[in-house]
């Protein structure tokens, strides 16, 4: 009898293995034929790109999404599409071109409706094609959106912005596009490294100089102490690559010689390369010496393959005093050397003493006597006009297409490659200064052209009496992204996603996102689709539910059957 229970028991134990291992093998065989494993069902159900530790890049999450690692970081600056194609120098960008036409007013002298509307190109211009890193190297961090050194500090939104004021000797990089409007932006002094990746800072507004003062200097080598405006008040050792600057606006009133640039108000053995400089630059002032650049107001070192398409006025509010007057498409007053840069230039300059203008630099002085500077001035274009007056019997008057006075002549060893499209406009009225549009009650239409994945939003301002248009109002690119995680930077505060249409990761607040189906993190995310896969394991593999019930059905007979007869022997 003991052995009969034995038996009974020993076929008990198969059924209930069978029961147990037959379904589970007979989904592995099924999955193994129709080539999905487990793990790669797991694997592939919509993760987001996980930025993990900075390594990886983003994976595409729409409909069973491929887990397919990016080795180049897409790029998604306005009008680059991630690629930015190598010009004859070997740098990279998109130059801006035919843009900002001047239109001729019925005297034949530019028009105050000059300025049309920003092209993307230039929105998006000097995009580079960096941020192509394996994604095993061990000292970067790869996403869709650029390339992002441990040691730099990412930015993405205007408090990273805001926080470099309290260390102005670091290294920063933007991983997204970053819009000011409504933040109070402080110009400030920096001496460290910003690097764009190509994305913009939007919408800055500037009204008041720095606290910066610096030593500058006139043709006569007359020292001024000097404030300075900008987005940067001084960039000093300090390096700005690859950042696009749209909506810029810079309207400073001052009563002390002051320098004033899209840019920065002053330079010194800084660089500033691959960047996109669009707004306006106004300056009101009663000093003696002033000057504005498109770029950079005074000083020296060098302006690289940048874009810029700037209105800029200057105004001189002490009739009485015979001041010394600067402005410059790329800067006004210093020798930073100037390379493969395009300029479109729409100035407006009212002064009452020695005007010095040019369509790229207002006057080039080698002020340091002890530099001995070998200057470049190579390989730029500049297009546009400067209405000017100068309002002084012992006139100067100079406005020229490349440099208004050049007092270093023997100091610029290379110039060449230079072409312009530029026209002076004096004029001989001074008893109303000369401005953009000078409608009393201007009448505005608006259009809002809406941004795309590769092209920022903006809207553009026409008045219908003078025909004066201009951007105003830009918006970041815009992405598709139906899923958000918690990003493994910026310490919680932000999301990221996957765009549906072009792939590239962004980074968003995570207070836009609450009620949006976001998760905490992309590890929970990825817990939480390995839960589903195993939920769903049958269906995703493909198994005829008959391989699962048959097995299950017959192990219930055996032990039905297997119980009977242990009654029965008793």
């Amino acid at each position: 009898m003991k052995s009969v229970r034995s038996s009974l028991a020993v076929i008990v134990a198969v059924c209930c293995a069978l029961i147990i291992a037959l379904p589970s093998a007979l989904i592995a065989a099924e999955s193994s034929v129709n080539g999905v494993s487990a793990s790669e069902a797991s694997a592939g159900q919509g993760t987001t790109g996980v930025l993990n530790g900075g390594q990886g890049a983003a994976q595409q999450d729409a409909a069973g999404a491929q887990a397919t690692a990016r080795g180049v970081a897409q790029q998604d600056a306005a009008g680059a599409q991630g690629v930015g194609s190598q010009d004859a120098t070997g740098t990279t960008g998109t130059q801006l071109g035919g843009q900002g036409a001047t239109s001729q007013d019925a005297a034949g002298a530019p028009g105050v409706g000059a300025q049309g509307a920003t092209s993307q190109d230039a929105a998006g211009a000097q995009t580079t094609a960096q941020g192509a890193t394996s994604q095993d190297a061990a000292d970067a961090q790869t996403t869709a959106q650029g390339t992002v050194s441990q040691e730099a500090t990412p930015i993405f939104d205007a408090n990273g912005l805001l926080a470099m004021a309290s260390n102005p000797n670091g290294n920063y990089q933007l991983m997204c596009d970053v819009d000011l409007a409504g933040t109070a932006w402080q110009p400030i002094e920096f001496h460290g490294t910003l690097e764009g990746n190509g994305h913009a800072i939007l919408n800055a507004n500037i009204t008041t100089a720095g606290q910066a003062r610096r030593s500058t200097y006139d043709g006569n080598m007359k020292e001024y102490t000097t404030a300075f405006a900008g987005f940067f008040d001084t960039l000093e050792n300090a390096t700005v690559r690859n950042v696009v600057f749209l909506g810029l606006n810079v309207n400073v009133n001052t009563s002390e010689p002051t320098f004033v640039g899209g840019l920065c108000g002053y330079m010194d053995n800084a660089t500033i390369e691959g960047c996109t400089i669009g707004g306006e630059v106004w300056l009101a002032t009663t000093g003696t010496s002033f000057g504005v650049g498109g770029i950079a107001g005074f000083g020296r070192g060098r302006i690289e393959n940048c874009v810029a398409d700037v209105t800029l006025v200057c105004r001189d509010l002490d009739a009485a005093a015979k001041d010394e007057q600067f402005m410059g498409g790329a800067y006004g007053v210093g020798y930073a050397d100037l390379v493969g840069n395009t300029v479109t230039l729409r100035g407006y300059d009212s002064d009452h003493g020695y005007v010095h203008n040019g369509g790229l630099i207002g006057m080039y002085i080698v002020y340091d006597e002890s530099d001995q500077h070998a200057g470049t001035v190579a390989n730029n274009r500049v297009q546009g006009f400067i209405t000017f007056f100068e309002d002084n019997e012992d006139r100067r008057a100079y406005c020229e297409p490349e440099i208004g006075e050049n007092m270093s002549m023997e100091a610029i060893t290379t110039r060449e490659g230079n072409t312009s499209d530029f026209t002076p406009d004096e004029r001989f009225e001074y008893d109303v200064d000369l401005v953009p549009h000078a409608c009393e009650n201007p009448q505005w239409s608006e259009e809002v052209v809406a941004g795309t994945c590769t092209d920022r939003g903006h809207t553009q301002r026409t008045c219908a009496l003078c025909g004066y248009t201009y951007p105003c109002n830009w918006t970041p690119v815009a992405h598709d992204v139906a899923k958000w995680t918690s990003a493994q930077v910026g310490g919680g505060a932000l999301d990221q996603g996957s765009c549906a249409r072009c792939g590239a990761v962004v980074f968003e607040p995570a207070a836009a996102h609450v009620g949006q189906g976001s998760v905490a993190s992309s590890e929970q995310a990825a817990a939480a689709d390995v839960e589903v896969n195993d939920a769903t394991a049958v269906v995703s593999a493909g198994i005829n539910p008959l391989f699962v019930v048959i097995p299950v059905v017959l192990g219930v007979v055996l032990i039905a059957v297997a119980i009977v007869a242990v009654v029965r022997t008793r």
